[in-house]
């Protein structure tokens, strides 16, 4: 299952409250290697990054493959609708437009990455 969530303005403290609210904690949380997650990813089982700055967007640890490719690619498939199909989305609609897009067929294979990661 894919939520998604329109924020005004990503702070440290909002992306915290979505993400403990959405996110079971016994999750191994990977993110890049952003600000924003860095005491969340604390509260969780284990919190692994990747460092696109320095080139790098995977790494083997293990028997563990981390990435952060699964929530890029969902945002790229978002994008995507945007500039094809919503091409006039005010920020009203944002949360219904993504809602229907998280939805629809297309992102059946998403919902199957993203239940490595169990939702609250």
């Amino acid at each position: 299952m894919i939520r998604t969530f329109h924020l005004a303005s990503a702070t440290k403290e909002n992306v915290a409250k979505l993400v403990n609210e959405n996110v079971s904690h016994e999750s191994m949380l990977f993110t890049d290697e952003s600000r924003l997650y860095r005491e969340t990813g604390k509260e969780f089982a284990t919190h692994r990054t990747v460092k696109p700055s320095a080139k790098e967007y995977v790494r083997r640890e293990g028997d563990v493959v981390v990435h952060s490719n699964t929530s890029e690619g969902v945002f790229s498939v978002f994008k995507r609708g945007m500039i094809g199909v919503y091409q006039h989305c005010g920020e009203a609609h944002l949360s219904s437009s993504s809602c229907h897009q998280a939805n629809s067929p297309a992102w059946d294979d998403w919902n199957c990455s993203m239940a490595q990661t169990p939702l609250r």
